[in-house]
């Protein structure tokens, strides 16, 4: 691992309280003045989304890193699409 633990550990807790942030947006105390705008809410709640996101990445690519120790899914070369529109030499000797 390359984190400590107490980072997934923080990672787990967030997730769970980040989670349902969006569920704050839901109930808007009035009477309580907690948010005067309804659109710091919704800003709130989408910085919190890629908070939660990117400690959800890192952790991925990190266990994808790890776990590739059979080298499966490694991939040296993309190989090039074959286009069909253009036809070759070949097809133009055989259709003559």
């Amino acid at each position: 691992m390359i984190f400590s633990k107490t980072f997934y550990i923080t990672c787990v807790i967030f997730n769970l309280i980040f989670r349902f942030w969006w569920f704050f947006g839901i109930f808007t105390f009035e009477e309580a003045k907690l948010v005067d705008s309804v659109g710091l809410i919704a800003f709130s709640a989408m910085v919190v989304e890629a908070i939660r996101r990117t400690f959800w990445a890192m952790i991925r690519v990190e266990n994808e890193f790890f776990n590739n120790m059979e080298k499966y899914r490694d991939v040296m070369m993309i190989p090039p699409i074959k286009d069909d529109s253009i036809p070759s030499a070949g097809a133009e000797a055989a259709a003559k």
